[in-house]
């Protein structure tokens, strides 16, 4: 195609034709080229003095945010930090405070309560002195007031290693006061076992010696004087050894004992009136003798078993310490 110049209706338009190419040439572009230009221009000016941001919020309004984060959580971490340790403090101190009062028991209450039951029924119960009225005391309340601080707490002051122990301890500190509770039980028994015996024998103490006086007091009456000897020989020892005090085993052992035997040896029971009356009292004191005898051993064989058991629990606390 032969290059040709063509004008439109306008006249600031120009087409020019060039083999297959149109240029057109027109002020109207100019202006929107210059437009254009400046309007990049102004973007990029724009673009450069616009600040950078975080998830649409300014650098400066994100750090301003963070450090005040950062002060609360660490001053929430410093608050549990300093509660922490104080609570590790008082649990120290709790636990301390338990192990003060198992050393206590240990040194100073276990040791006398020991050797108090120990002494009871090696040295206290006997035939002479019967059952005390009480078995030994503890003067402390040191067993409730440590099984008291039984408590989670306590526990939790222990180390895992340690936890066993824990229970260790109030098991064989409950042990020792259940013990305690049971002792009492069972001397309340056994002195009312003791005195039901005790009491009928003090009686048979009184009539028996009346008897013996009547017996000599018959025979020189009826001048028979081959026995009164000796019976009279055995209520002065009587009146001078035993009545005095509390002297029940030497009443068996020298006074009626030998009376019984003399009685049968010479056949009294059947020969004499009152040698008969003696003879019965005396049956029935040996019988009241003879039960009392063996309450006395089986309560100090019993005491000795509690004794023991006492003195197993306070070595087994020791062996935790």
């Amino acid at each position: 195609m032969n290059q040709q110049k063509l004008k439109e209706q306008k006249p600031d338009t120009i087409y020019i034709v060039k083999k297959d190419t149109v240029i057109v040439q027109s002020k109207h572009l100019e202006e929107i080229n210059g437009s254009v230009i400046e309007l990049k221009e102004e973007i990029s000016t724009i673009g450069k003095n616009t600040e950078p941001t975080f998830w649409g919020a300014k650098y400066d309004t994100v750090f301003t945010v963070a450090i005040t984060l950062f002060i609360f959580i660490i001053g929430i971490l410093i608050d549990r930090w300093i509660k922490r340790n104080q609570e590790k403090k008082e649990l120290k101190e709790l636990k301390d405070y338990f192990l003060n009062q198992v050393d206590e028991l240990l040194n100073f209450i276990g040791p006398p309560f020991l050797k108090g039951y120990n002494k009871f029924y090696q040295q206290t119960i006997n035939i002479n002195n019967g059952i005390p009225t009480t078995p030994p005391k503890l003067l402390t309340n040191s067993f409730d007031r440590i099984l008291k601080m039984e408590s989670e707490k306590l526990f939790s002051s222990f180390a895992s290693d340690e936890k066993v122990k824990f229970n260790q301890y109030f098991g064989e500190i409950d042990f020792l006061s259940n013990l305690l509770t049971d002792i009492n039980d069972y001397h309340r028994i056994v002195l009312q076992r003791s005195e039901s015996i005790r009491n009928p024998l003090s009686e048979i103490d009184y009539t028996y010696i009346k008897l013996l006086a009547d017996f000599c007091e018959f025979d020189r009456n009826n001048g028979r004087t081959q026995h009164t000897e000796f019976i009279e020989n055995k209520i002065q020892h009587y009146y001078d050894k035993i009545a005095k005090g509390r002297h029940l085993m030497e009443c068996y052992k020298e006074v009626v004992r030998p009376i019984q035997d003399y009685i049968i040896a010479n056949n009294l029971m059947r020969t004499h009136p009152i040698g008969n009356k003696i003879g019965e009292l005396g049956k029935l004191y040996s019988t009241k003798y003879n039960h009392l005898r063996m309450l006395i051993m089986e309560v100090r064989c019993q005491y000795r078993t509690f004794a023991h058991k006492i003195k197993q629990s306070l070595d087994k606390i020791e062996q935790l310490k």
